[in-house]
């Protein structure tokens, strides 16, 4: 076999023959084998990082190891709505610098639920975030630019930015001065009125007894009545220092006579000569003082521009992702500060607020974005990121229940959720007061402060769901301090971030019921802001000179799961946790079974066994290791493996004889056009796993053709030789009955030993389709479209037996507590009638839009 094969050309003879073989292949899909699990490990010293190991099978008997768990199907916790990344503007920004071929590699990688991660949520920001390339809402008030000219009739805050000040007049004489950090007000508005001569007058637009703006033959601006001398008081704009910035002037008063107003270090408001003073800070913006108008709303901007065609590709890898968005602040005119940091929201501004959401989802909606969830804050208590904004537990309840919880409500995108809170996990006090909202859905934290138990207690206080939303890891300290790192620092740090994540954040959070996994953030993106992450690593790297990637401890954090848990899992029991290994277990809705373990230990490997329906399953987890079993429970698996060799016809390829585990043929010079086609006699109708064995020293990709059907292609990554073997997958449905496939090459330059497909088999959760699964399902075969009880029977319907009467309360509002709520699909009698209720509700049965009306007891 050449070991160079680039550097040599193919039998020219052989190409494009299409030679078809006198024995037609007939492969028969069904077998039966005894249950196995796949496995795949990740070590916290990077020595095997999502690698496939040897399938494990299941024994007969249950197994008594010193670490065992043992699964109970009938225990049945939360389902899992997605695991994933924040997709930051800047993140976004970074990708759209690829290639297009380049793009669509790194992201099928990890969204692509055929053949990659298979990574489900996304959770973005809405306007800009610490990590975005500039600082942006969707409504700004105007602020001027270059060629800018004052409206008549329009209010503006004057500022100077040199010294972060803005012009404001009051006091005694209602002399001019200034404060910091854009104050807002009828102190600091300004109108600009028309001289009639090309100058302005610049007046408070309250008025006032003295409300213009002027000078004298000193060097101090002052106030002065409206009649006062022309020729002290007629400015003029012309171009300052930076874009969009201007110097204003008395051009009447005569050349360098303190003609130019500026702001001096102390934030003293004077005048200078225009041919001798700094002109930074003589240099002053305009901004247009907003009075709750959100009509101008547009999503125009950075995140047109980069993240909106970003997250189409992601869509269209994955048309089923679910998209979390946050905003990191308001937009400033609706703050107390009118500042990008901290401040807070305006109470005569929670409606604009409100509408700012509602403005957001439907244009995003438009864009064909649907929105699965919102947070209304990221860390409502973080009042020092930029962008940033407070709200305590009692605006954030106030904001959702009286003003953006009925306006979603009652428009087109009621479907999407509310989420509250969206901070540590250190003070529950906050997120219990906000889930008291009929209109919240759950809480959402991040694990910078408190213990991952609290998800529990805030999951058992509220009865409602929790997410965990936000979690970073970060360059070595001595990294950000510009030291000399070496390779050691680099896995030492990489293990002990893996070892936290995995615990807390994915097991942890996953064990107290969050129904999601989210990390910060996707793509590495050095923080343009002075308060942003300076040590955040992102799932990849993208290098700035050759934008090649780099898989950081992130990016194996989340898919040592995504890879095999779907969502709509069901979290089941595993039993208690040992001082060393970690797990949890799930249920996928194609009845695939899923384990995380993941051993703490530095010095003994875990001797473990999953013990489950009176088997067991017996592994030794590596120190330091996560490890995920997959496997499906019916014993019955209709799979083959077919070689490659054996094809029924051909074009353009070589056979081989291979090194592989078996030995035998493989095929190999394939280039791109090559093919080679199979017939196959499939037994059941299927969605099915295609595992092809693959080597390449080049990488390429090849894909799937049945009769007249393409299924997406397939990346064969560089292997490290021509016959270092490798596994790849995707899945794919097929029609019982006789099959033509075919084998295509897009992109040779990989050899191939066989390909296998096995079919998905599915444990029934739920028999008769009747949204009760089995296990809860006291009646399973009740027949279709037949309105069932949440045991699944039929429910009488000529009277109200078995259904709770007002006030006879369904849920407890906290353990111990009195039972005063009521959860969505509840049912309730009051006054002869059976109600249901919409969502999580308190009032009586019928009174309002929390109820709707079922059928008469009668």
């Amino acid at each position: 076999m050449f070991t160079k094969k680039k550097f040599f050309t193919k039998n020219t003879t052989l190409k494009n023959t299409g030679y078809i073989f006198s024995i037609l292949t007939l492969l028969s899909v069904a077998t039966v084998q005894a249950e196995q699990a796949s496995v795949l490990t990740t070590h916290g010293d990077t020595s095997t990082l999502l690698k496939i190991q040897p399938p494990v099978p299941f024994q007969e008997g249950l197994s008594e190891r010193t670490h065992t768990l043992t699964l109970n199907e009938e225990q049945q916790y939360q389902s899992i709505d997605g695991l994933g990344f924040a997709l930051t503007e800047a993140s976004a920004k970074a990708l759209t610098e690829l290639s297009d071929s380049a793009q669509n590699t790194v992201l099928n990688e990890l969204f692509s639920q055929e053949n990659g991660n298979a990574i489900s949520m996304v959770r973005i920001t809405i306007g800009a975030s610490d990590l975005s390339s500039s600082l942006y809402s969707y409504n700004e008030a105007n602020t001027s630019g270059d060629n800018f000219l004052p409206k008549t009739n329009t209010a503006y805050y004057i500022d100077n930015p040199a010294n972060n000040l803005r012009l404001g007049a009051t006091g005694d004489g209602e002399q001019p001065y200034t404060a910091q950090n854009s104050p807002n007000g009828e102190d600091f508005q300004w109108n600009f009125v028309p001289t009639g001569d090309g100058h302005w007058y610049i007046e408070r637009a309250n008025g006032g007894s003295l409300p213009r703006l002027r000078t004298d033959d000193t060097n101090m601006a002052d106030m002065q009545a409206n009649d006062s001398r022309g020729t002290w008081e007629k400015w003029q704009l012309s171009v300052g220092e930076g874009s969009g910035r201007y110097f204003l002037s008395l051009p009447l008063k005569g050349f360098g006579n303190h003609d130019r107003l500026q702001v001096d270090g102390d934030g003293l408001v004077r005048m200078a000569d225009n041919d001798q003073s700094a002109g930074t800070w003589e240099s002053f913006t305009f901004t247009e003082v907003a009075h709750g108008n959100t009509d101008n709303f547009s999503l125009a901007g950075p995140d047109q521009q980069y993240l909106l065609p970003i997250l189409a590709k992601i869509r269209s890898i994955n048309p089923e992702i679910k998209i979390l968005a946050t905003p990191w602040t308001a937009p400033r005119w609706m703050k107390t500060n009118n500042h990008w940091i901290g401040g807070e929201l305006k109470p005569e501004h929670y409606t604009d607020f409100a509408k700012y959401f509602v403005h957001y989802l439907t244009d995003m909606a438009a864009q064909g974005f649907n929105i699965w969830a919102i947070t209304v804050q990221n860390e409502p208590e973080n009042d020092h990121n930029e962008p940033s904004m407070s709200m305590n537990a009692d605006q954030q309840y106030t904001f959702i229940n009286d003003h953006l919880g009925p306006l979603l409500k009652d428009s087109p995108q009621s479907q999407v959720k509310i989420v509250g809170f969206d901070h540590n996990l250190d003070n529950i006090d906050f997120p219990i007061q906000v889930a008291r909202s009929q209109y919240v859905d759950g809480s959402a934290f991040h694990l910078y402060a408190g213990d991952i138990s609290a998800m529990s207690t805030v999951k058992e206080r509220t009865g409602k769901n929790v997410y965990f939303t936000e979690q970073y890891t970060g360059l070595p300290a001595a990294a950000i301090e510009g030291e000399l790192i070496t390779e050691a620092d680099l896995i030492t740090a990489f293990d002990q971030d893996f070892a936290w994540h995995i615990e807390n954040v994915v097991i942890g959070s996953l064990r107290n019921w969050s129904k999601t996994v989210l990390e910060w953030n996707l793509v590495t993106s050095p923080p343009t802001t002075t308060s942003g992450c300076v040590d955040c690593m992102g799932a990849i790297t993208l290098d700035e000179n050759d934008k090649s990637v780099t898989r950081n401890v992130s990016y194996y954090i989340i898919s040592q799961l995504s890879k095999d848990l779907q969502v709509g899992a069901i979290r089941i029991n595993s039993g208690e946790l040992s001082s060393d290994l970690h797990h949890v277990a799930f249920v996928n809705p194609d009845g695939s079974f899923v384990v995380l373990v993941y051993n703490a230990s530095y010095l003994n490997a875990a001797d473990t066994a999953i013990n489950w329906r009176k088997k067991s399953l017996n592994y030794s987890v590596p120190t330091r290791t996560a490890v995920t079993f997959k496997w499906y429970a019916d014993e019955t698996t209709h799979s083959s493996k077919l070689e490659a060799e054996d094809y029924a016809s051909m074009s353009g390829i070589q056979l081989e004889a291979t090194t592989d585990i078996d030995g035998g043929q493989n095929v190999s010079w394939i280039d791109s056009g090559d093919w080679m086609k199979y017939q196959v006699n499939v037994t059941a109708t299927g969605n099915y796993t295609v595992t092809y064995r693959v080597a390449s020293l080049l990488g390429g990709n090849l894909q799937l053709l049945q009769n007249n059907t393409s299924f997406s292609p397939v990346t064969v990554a560089n292997t490290g030789g021509w016959q270092s073997w490798k596994i790849v997958e995707q899945t794919i449905f097929l029609e019982a009955g006789h099959q033509e496939l075919t084998i295509t090459a897009p992109m040779g330059g990989w050899n191939i030993n066989w390909f296998e497909l096995t079919l998905n088999t599915t444990l029934v959760l739920d028999g008769d389709n009747d949204d009760v699964i089995d296990s809860l399902d006291d009646c399973p075969n009740t027949p279709a479209d037949i309105t069932v009880d949440v045991s699944g029977c039929v429910r009488p319907l000529t009277s109200c037996q078995g259904i709770n009467v007002y006030p006879n309360w369904t849920t407890d509002d906290w353990t111990g507590g009195p039972k005063t709520h009521n959860e969505e699909n509840d049912l309730m009698v009051f006054d002869g009638n059976v109600y249901s209720a919409k969502w999580y509700t308190n009032s009586i049965p019928g009174s309002d839009n929390t109820w709707r009306f079922v059928e008469s007891c009668n």
